[in-house]
């Protein structure tokens, strides 16, 4: 019961985390990045270092609590062996999302 309970709950999170994530992740690289590169070209104002500067106190942080809620996930998943449905879908599944004029 419990597992089935987990199945259903966990498995469709593991899904949306797999496919959102490393986007989301990526987003927060290149905030990162933007963020190195403000702190290194503000090459005297003290307020733009300090604003580059929280840009990538909050991307590091941004990714360490994306990377752990995954981790989490993945976890989970792992101890409960729950297998997620992994495949990608096809045209009829779309079909059934569209819905067709009469």
């Amino acid at each position: 019961m419990t597992n089935d309970f987990l199945t259903k709950v966990i498995a469709p999170i593991n899904q949306i985390l797999g496919l959102v994530l490393p986007i989301i992740i990526t987003l927060a690289i290149l905030g990162f990045v933007w963020g190195l590169a403000k702190y290194i070209y503000s090459a005297g104002e003290e307020s733009s270092k300090q604003e580059g500067r929280d840009i990538m106190y909050w991307g590091v942080i941004a990714l360490f609590v994306m990377v752990s809620v995954w981790g989490l996930v993945e976890l989970i998943t792992k101890t409960f062996s729950i297998e997620p449905n992994r495949q990608a879908p096809t045209s009829s599944d779309i079909d059934k999302l569209i819905p067709t004029p009469k």
